[in-house]
């Protein structure tokens, strides 16, 4: 022991035993003292410190830290009780923000972003953000909820269209069309499972007032409107739109009208069989 104008108190240990040592019992059985060996090495609860600064004996007395904080409360820094022989090793340096601190498997750790590939597991649920589901998709599959997961449907065939099944399954179908447009003015009409071409034939274009009629076989053609006019078909049942329309047809049908009464009968009006003009 010696002193020294710059350090009051001096151990110098030229030996091979402790250069200090605090027991709490009587004698030197005490298993957890206060310790620093003639290496430098500080234990406390232990009697043989392996590192700077050795705390507690395993088996026996668990190593604790404890924090202050500089207001209130405290930070207890301990081991599992079964704590194991490995090494920590912290990073070199602060982190980035939303970074986790991972180990590589051998106690060195480093600042990283998740690995969600290979460091996480099982089934996230929709209310965090996940499917509720480990199904996997296949190319060109498409989403579709179960109402209680994520799934996916098959794959299609090129050129088909998604069918909704309502609350099932939504299935890939396949819709008929017609492969070319052969027929000018055909539109497209459903025949109850496919869409098909017309087989009559429509103006490409009409006039503001102007009426559709089929004026041949599978064929519909516009007929302008007179004012004041009335549609009036002729002997060959070819309508047309005039102010002076004809009532049946001469040497087939006599021209009648039926006047109704307000509560009863009607009054026809028919001219002779021979009505001249």
């Amino acid at each position: 022991m010696a002193t020294s104008t710059a350090t009051p108190f001096v151990v110098t240990n030229l030996g091979a035993a402790d250069s200090f040592r605090v027991n709490d019992e009587t004698g030197d059985g005490d298993t957890s003292p206060f310790i620093i060996d003639n290496a430098g090495l500080v234990g406390i609860g232990t009697t043989t410190p392996g590192a700077l600064l050795d705390l507690g004996t395993a088996g026996s007395t668990a190593g604790v830290v404890r924090l202050a904080g500089s207001g209130s409360g405290n930070v207890t820094l301990q081991t599992a009780a079964a704590a194991g022989t490995w090494s920590m090793t912290l990073p070199a340096s602060g982190g980035t923000n939303t970074y986790a601190l991972t180990t590589n498997g051998s106690g060195v750790t480093n600042w990283s972003q998740i690995n969600l590939t290979s460091a996480v597991t099982g089934t996230l649920p929709i209310a965090n953000g996940g499917t509720n589901a480990t199904a996997t998709p296949t190319a060109g599959a498409l989403a579709y909820g179960t109402g209680t997961a994520y799934a996916f449907t098959a794959a299609g065939s090129a050129g088909q269209l998604m069918q909704s099944a309502g609350a099932g399954i939504p299935v890939w179908t396949t819709a008929t069309y017609p492969a070319t447009a052969t027929s000018t003015g055909t539109i497209l009409r459903a025949d109850g499972t496919n869409w098909a071409a017309t087989t009559a034939t429509y103006p490409a274009t009409t006039t503001i007032n102007e009426l559709l009629y089929s004026s041949a076989a599978n064929v519909i053609s516009g007929l302008a409107t007179t004012n004041g006019g009335i549609l009036n078909a002729n002997g060959s049942g070819v309508p047309s739109m005039t102010v002076t329309p004809v009532i049946g047809v001469a040497g087939a049908s006599t021209g009648t009208i039926g006047l109704a009464g307000i509560t009863s009968g009607t009054v026809t009006i028919q001219p002779q069989a021979a009505a001249g003009t």
